[in-house]
């Protein structure tokens, strides 16, 4: 099976406070991308996976919103967690690239939490941002890495597996 590069920065675990709410009562979590992304994501379509999950369960069912970052604001798709539970969900998206033009290009993706989401944390793990019309494995960001370990993972080597056995 192949293994598509993941170009999200700290992609392994994100802990989501969401402290303040921004003057449209709204909290946008960003997430980093490499710039490298942007020089492959015209070449495939571009899936983002990750797993997801509230730290506490919550009261109703939830729907959040997953973007990239800048106008046009393309997005992935959204986020259903149901109430009650506090056990993680996978998602992926898959973001057909042939309509956005090549010039595009954003800092990162972001979720959008709502007003009732004040005062809650989230864990957001495992995510992976790749150029594929479907997910792979997920391996660590080469920007997750150690410096020592960068260079095996440049090179093609098995990192994957010290790192992440599959």
């Amino acid at each position: 099976m192949i293994i598509n590069r993941n170009f999200i920065k700290k992609s392994n675990k994100n802990t989501i406070e969401v402290t303040r709410m921004e003057n449209t009562g709204v909290y946008d979590y960003r997430v980093v991308i490499e710039d490298e992304f942007w020089n492959n994501f015209k070449s495939g379509n571009t899936t983002l996976s990750f797993w997801f999950a509230p730290k506490e369960p919550l009261e109703k069912d939830r729907n959040f919103v997953v973007h990239y970052s800048d106008a046009p604001y393309y997005q992935f798709g959204t986020i259903h967690y149901p109430a009650g539970t506090n056990e993680p969900k996978f998602y992926k998206f898959t973001l057909v690239t042939k309509n956005i033009p090549e010039t595009y290009k954003t800092l990162s993706w972001f979720i959008r939490f709502k007003e009732y989401d004040l005062g809650k944390t989230f864990y957001l793990t495992q995510s992976k941002l790749e150029v594929s019309n479907g997910n792979s494995f997920y391996i660590p960001s080469k920007t997750d890495l150690e410096p020592s370990k960068q260079a095996i993972y440049l090179a093609g080597g098995g990192v994957f597996q010290e790192v992440y056995p599959l």
